[in-house]
């Protein structure tokens, strides 16, 4: 109904549904700023998801990069993937506060790169995904971009 097909996707999750926000549309490559495209996608998504006041579950934000390791500017405020993904899941947490979305209900969490896109649950907590994986996951753009993304995670009631 939101009309995110090409900018989401809806999958389960052990830890509740999860809305994956497409790479492209977030981030660019070393940066922590929300792209337009990202904030309509939120602003959308506090109205439809995130607002009734009886829903108390909470939503945790993940913030995903590629393998790709800050340079530059970036790297003197984000030293590594761990403080960029996790700088971008404190931004969309800002963001959506300021959209309204209650922020006891909110939480943030980097994962790098450590958590390619299209690796599931159990991958990354059985050891499925290591260096070479993630090696192979980041092998062109278009998958370098995929896994610069933003995961928001509806609990279970």
């Amino acid at each position: 109904e939101m009309d995110l097909e090409d900018k989401a996707k809806v999958t389960q999750d052990p830890r509740g549904v999860a809305l994956e926000l497409v790479g492209e549309e977030g981030f660019g490559s070393g940066t922590v700023n929300l792209k337009d495209e990202l904030k309509a996608t939120l602003d959308s998504a506090a109205k439809e998801l995130m607002s009734n006041s009886d829903d108390l579950r909470s939503i945790l934000i993940e913030g995903h990069t590629d393998n790709m390791q800050p340079v530059g500017d970036i790297a003197e405020k984000y030293p590594t993937n761990w403080e960029l993904s996790s700088a971008r899941a404190a931004n969309v947490v800002n963001y959506l506060i300021y959209q309204g979305v209650m922020p006891g209900r909110l939480s943030a969490s980097g994962y790098a790169d450590r958590w390619p896109a299209g690796s599931s649950w159990a991958e990354v907590r059985s050891g499925v995904v290591d260096d070479n994986y993630i090696l192979l996951q980041n092998d062109t753009r278009e998958q370098q971009a995929q896994n610069r993304r933003i995961k928001i995670i509806f609990g279970v009631k």
